[in-house]
């Protein structure tokens, strides 16, 4: 079997793959063999800039826990904005009314009034429990806790539904075999 023989110019453009995308691509892109492309490499002390897969578990290990502790720092910055949003509830309020105002000849006056109340008023109420909801279920979702609820009123038991089930089942074969006995 004859020795292939690669010219300078094929050996440099290998290396040169084989520095930013690996021994296997480099392989695929140019045709010579991986471990060529890889005695080459450790023979001229060239590294490639692919991470190995341990460092890519690494790296995945590390952005999962950063994500995390992203996560629950937005979650109790959404918490603290959910009591700030409840004390706002009951709390007295000023509300600033802007009209405009003509006052004759085409000429029109902005006239400002503020309205003194001890709470909000109940659709403003309502807006600030919808919010203070909204974030209630972001929060949940961005720790993993239950965002709804399926609960049944009638003390339905699956377990104890099956289980009968099961005994009629048994029960019935049982009669079907006695009939068919001589």
């Amino acid at each position: 079997m004859s020795k292939t023989v690669y010219t300078d110019e094929q050996r440099t453009e290998a290396l040169d793959a084989y520095r930013s995308v690996g021994p296997k691509v480099a392989s695929e892109q140019t045709g010579i063999p991986k471990a060529t492309i890889a005695s080459w490499a450790r023979r001229m002390g060239v590294h490639t800039n692919v991470a190995l897969p341990e460092q890519v578990a690494a790296a995945h290990a590390n952005a999962a826990v950063a994500g995390e502790e992203r996560r629950l720092r937005l979650a109790d910055g959404l918490l603290e904005d959910v009591g700030q949003l409840r004390e706002r509830l009951f709390a007295p309020m000023e509300y600033v009314h802007v009209k405009t105002v003509g006052v004759g000849g085409g000429a029109s006056q902005v006239e400002q009034v503020t309205v003194e109340m001890d709470q909000p008023t109940p659709a403003d109420q309502l807006k600030l429990v919808q919010a203070i909801t909204g974030l209630i279920e972001k929060v949940q979702l961005l720790t993993g806790e239950a965002t709804s609820r399926d609960e049944g009123t009638g003390g339905y038991d699956l377990e104890q539904e099956l289980r009968s089930h099961q005994a009629a089942q048994a029960e019935n074969a049982a009669i079907r075999r006695a009939q068919e006995a001589p």
